[in-house]
C-alpha cells in the first residue's frame, strides 16, 4: 500500500478512524462466577426466541444467486456484540447451518458449497482470549475476530458481507445520561437525546422509564451515598450509557436511515427471564454486564457490597417475587441493506 506521505499507518488510520474519547466496558471476562459466560442466561433467552424467525428469514429472502455471483463459494456472517461467545456461538451455528440448507435448496451448480467466515466483533477491551480459547472444536466456519466499536468503520468498504444477527449490547457507546427524580422509589428518566438503534432491544414498560432493575441500582447507590461510601454528588455524575427503545420510537428511527429497508419487527416475549430462579442469580446477571462501568466510577472496593445490597432490594420487591412479573420484551428488527 502506498500513501502519499510514504506513511502506511498514517493512511490505515485515515481508512479506519477511531474514537478514543470514548469508554469501553466490556463484558466480566474470564469464566469465573463474576462473568459473563456463567451469567448469561437470560441473553441466551434471547438468541433461543431469535431462531426459528431467523432461519426462516434466510431461508425465504436470503439471496444465494447474486451473493454467489459477487462473491463466490465464500459468505460472510458478522456478530455485533460477541463479549465471550457463549451467547454466540449457538447464533453463529444455527445461523451458517442455515446458509448452508439455503444454498443446498437453491439449485445452483457450484463446485463446493460456500466456505463461510464469520467475523466476532465487540469493543477493542473484550475478552477475546477466552472467546478463541473456547471456540467449538466443530463448526462449520472459519472464526475471525475483529475488535472496535460502532463509532467507527470496522470492516473494508469493498468487502462482501453478509450481516444476520446483531445485539443489544450494541448501544453499549451511546451517551446518554440517566437523572434521579424521585429519591422514594429510586426512579430514575432519561435525559438527552439519542439516535442509536439496534436489532434486538429490550423495552420498558412506560416511555424513557428505566427497567425496575435498573431503577433499583440508582436507589442502592444513592444508599450508599448516604451511608459515607461516596457523595451523592457521585452518583448524579454517574453516566448509563444505555437507552431502551419503544417499538414505535425504534421502528421511526430505522425507517429514516437510507441505508437499511426494515422487512421485519416483531415484539417477543422474552423467555431468558425464566433462566433466572432466584434473586442472587439476576444480581450476578446484572453484575457480568455492568460491573466494568461501575468500577471504574466508584472503585473496585464497593463492588462486593453494592451487589449484596442490590440483591437484597431485588428480594423485597414484589417486582421480582415471580419470573412472570418481568415485563421485559425484546424487539427483534429484520433489516435489508439498501442498493
Amino acid at each position: 500500500m502506498t500513501c502519499k506521505n510514504g506513511n502506511a499507518d498514517t493512511a490505515a488510520n485515515e481508512a479506519f478512524p477511531r474514537r478514543t474519547d470514548l469508554p469501553l466496558y466490556p463484558m466480566n471476562p474470564g469464566d469465573g462466577p463474576h462473568s459473563y459466560v456463567q451469567n448469561s442466561s437470560y441473553q441466551g433467552g434471547v438468541v433461543d426466541i431469535a431462531k426459528p424467525i431467523i432461519e426462516d428469514e434466510i431461508a425465504r429472502k436470503l439471496d444465494i444467486k447474486n451473493l454467489s455471483s459477487t462473491s463466490p463459494n465464500c459468505f460472510w456472517v458478522a456478530d455485533f456484540g460477541c463479549s465471550t461467545g457463549h451467547n454466540s456461538f449457538p447464533a453463529m451455528q444455527f445461523v451458517t447451518q442455515a446458509i448452508y440448507q439455503k444454498h443446498a435448496s437453491s439449485g445452483l451448480i457450484t463446485p463446493k458449497v460456500p466456505e463461510l467466515f464469520v467475523v466476532f466483533n465487540d469493543v477493542l477491551t473484550n475478552d477475546f482470549n477466552t472467546l478463541f480459547s473456547s471456540l467449538p472444536l466443530y463448526r462449520n466456519y472459519n472464526a475471525i475476530g475483529v475488535p472496535g466499536d460502532f463509532h467507527c468503520r470496522l470492516l473494508p468498504e469493498s468487502s462482501t458481507l453478509l450481516t444476520l444477527l446483531g445485539h443489544s449490547t450494541g448501544l453499549r457507546g451511546c451517551q446518554r445520561r440517566w437523572r434521579k427524580v424521585s429519591s422514594g422509589d429510586g426512579e430514575w428518566r432519561a435525559n438527552g437525546p439519542s439516535n442509536s438503534c439496534s436489532s434486538c432491544l429490550l423495552e420498558p414498560e412506560t416511555e424513557y422509564t428505566l427497567p425496575s432493575d435498573v431503577s433499583l441500582l440508582g436507589s442502592c447507590l444513592m444508599d450508599m451515598a448516604k451511608k459515607g461510601r461516596f457523595s451523592e454528588a457521585k452518583v448524579d455524575s454517574f453516566n448509563l450509557p444505555f437507552y431502551f427503545t419503544t417499538r414505535k420510537e425504534l421502528k421511526a428511527i430505522l425507517e429514516r436511515s437510507h441505508s437499511f429497508s426494515l422487512e421485519r419487527l416483531e415484539i417477543l416475549n422474552n423467555p431468558g427471564k425464566h433462566t433466572l430462579p432466584t434473586v442472587e442469580a439476576r444480581a450476578a446477571c446484572f453484575r457480568a454486564v455492568h460491573e466494568g462501568l461501575l468500577t471504574n466510577h466508584f472503585g473496585s472496593e464497593i463492588i462486593d457490597e453494592l451487589f449484596h445490597m442490590y440483591a437484597e432490594k431485588l428480594a423485597a420487591s414484589p417486582v421480582f417475587s415471580n419470573p412472570n412479573n418481568d415485563k421485559s420484551i425484546v424487539i427483534l428488527a429484520v433489516l435489508k441493506r439498501s442498493h
